[in-house]
């Protein structure tokens, strides 16, 4: 078990526990919203929905925040950690750009690095 999963446990983390990130073009600004529920303490999440764009800023709209909850009901989530901060680039490597590359698309993560999820 890694640590941040061992402090997870200490911290009464239960199961199963879902996370949410947001992600943007700089910090500022979510453009993509990530939420896995993971049964158990493991690397897997046994199911992931993504959220993109749709002319706001995601953590501010009504609409997008009853979809996640939503959906978290339906995979009956009994706890769930949600990033303050958007964590990075809303692209993905390796599917948007070369997984050996970094964003073409965003200036502002080439200068700040992404944070990890």
């Amino acid at each position: 078990m890694s640590k941040p999963k061992k402090a997870a446990a200490k911290a009464g983390v239960r199961y199963p526990h879902a996370t949410v990130a947001f992600y943007g073009p700089d910090n500022r600004f979510a453009t993509k919203a990530v939420v896995a529920v993971f049964d158990t303490p493991s690397e897997t999440p046994s199911a992931l929905q993504r959220w993109e764009f749709r002319g706001v800023d995601l953590r501010e709209d009504p609409g997008i925040t009853q979809e996640i909850v939503a959906w978290l009901q339906k995979h009956k989530v009994a706890h769930s950690t949600i990033a303050e901060e958007i964590l990075g680039c809303p692209h993905e490597a390796g599917v948007d750009y070369p997984a050996t590359e970094i964003c073409p698309f965003c200036d502002y993560w080439k200068k700040h690095p992404r944070r990890p999820a």
